[in-house]
């Protein structure tokens, strides 16, 4: 593996050299990582975990480590999976995430940076109707997969103090457990950079509240299935300035 360096939000980062560009090490003062390693999975001190009729999210041993989160077994039950309220724009907080969809026809999810760490039932932060974008959050920045979808491909989206931003079609087409890396960066002024599998795949200018406590968020929800299904997250990497 050949490595480098850039420097990014003012913070040293090192990263492959080739894409896709994982971050490997990012210099930050606050930086969490979590590769899922473990017999059970801390919802106690770690992560806070909601799921309507019996959703669950739990080790799944696997070669490196995953979390995997089971919606319940009817149409629209959720799961929100999330940190605690650590995290600000304003301190130019980034967020990476490496998850697959196992029902990608039926199975939605929200992946980013949220104002609250749950939502209501039969809900998830941010979902889409045809074209059309279905905020829940107030404030949200990151990635959507929604069946619902007329074009089924993972945008990148936003939504500041309850106004939906634009929808940046992503063009990347997943398929049953294919695992994607997805990657919002975010600066002091609010903007925000999307990458899928390391490339650079567009920016939203001033797209969320800046002073906004955030969580690291992911939510999954059934769209249109009386089944169980799962998204299973390889790791999940968040850094920010002090």
């Amino acid at each position: 593996m050949s490595t480098g360096s850039e420097w990014r939000n003012n913070r040293l980062i090192y990263q492959e050299k080739v894409a896709p560009k994982e971050i490997l090490m990012p210099m930050a003062a606050v930086v969490r990582f979590d590769d899922f390693l473990g017999k059970a999975l801390d919802t106690t001190n770690d992560w806070t975990v909601a799921g309507v009729n019996s959703g669950t999210a739990a080790i799944n041993v696997a070669i490196g480590g995953h979390v995997r989160i089971t919606t319940g077994a009817a149409d629209d039950d959720d799961v929100d999976f999330a940190s605690d309220l650590e995290w600000e724009a304003q301190k130019s907080c980034c967020l990476e995430v490496r998850i697959a969809n196992n029902d990608v026809d039926k199975l939605a999810f929200a992946v980013g940076f949220s104002d609250a760490t749950g939502e209501a039932a039969d809900k998830i932060a941010m979902m889409m109707s045809l074209a059309a974008l279905n905020s829940v959050a107030d404030d949200f920045v990151g990635f959507i997969w929604d069946p619902d979808c007329t074009l089924d491909t993972i945008r990148a989206v936003a939504v500041k103090n309850a106004v939906d931003q634009t929808v940046l079609n992503t063009g990347k087409v997943l398929t049953d457990e294919l695992f994607v890396v997805l990657r919002v960066e975010l600066d002091a002024a609010g903007n925000a950079d999307f990458y899928v599998d390391g490339v650079h795949k567009g920016k939203l200018p001033k797209c969320i509240t800046t002073t906004d406590d955030l969580c690291i968020y992911i939510g999954v929800i059934n769209h249109g299935e009386d089944a169980a299904n799962t998204a299973d997250v390889d790791y999940i990497k968040a850094w920010q300035n002090r």
